[in-house]
């Protein structure tokens, strides 16, 4: 998903890792599977960087992580990460997250 929705918008894995502040190798690891799924404060980063919703990408860290992780500091709105994490919660809890909806 995350090579899809950068491919959009049309940015190169070292592009992308400029904007976000996280190394080439780390992106280049986290498409492919080989790292962990990211915290949601990465996912946020990462979802303003290709201008993208970020709740796809949440949902699918959240259930692979079986968490979620609220940041309230390092250039994220504490804001946004609440809301999402609760949105990701409610939807958890009701038992119909669906990530391609």
């Amino acid at each position: 998903m995350l090579s899809e929705l950068r491919a959009r918008a049309g940015l190169s894995l070292r592009e992308l890792g400029r904007l976000c502040g996280l190394s080439e190798p780390y992106l280049s690891d986290l498409e492919r599977g080989r790292r962990q799924p990211p915290p949601l404060k990465v996912v946020l980063i990462l979802a303003r960087a290709l201008g993208a919703d970020p709740y796809p990408l949440a949902l699918r860290a959240a259930r692979e992580r079986k968490a979620v992780e609220i940041p309230l500091s390092d250039g994220v709105d504490p804001g946004a990460a609440v809301r999402l994490a609760l949105r990701l919660l409610e939807e958890a809890d009701h038992g119909c997250a669906d990530p391609d909806r």
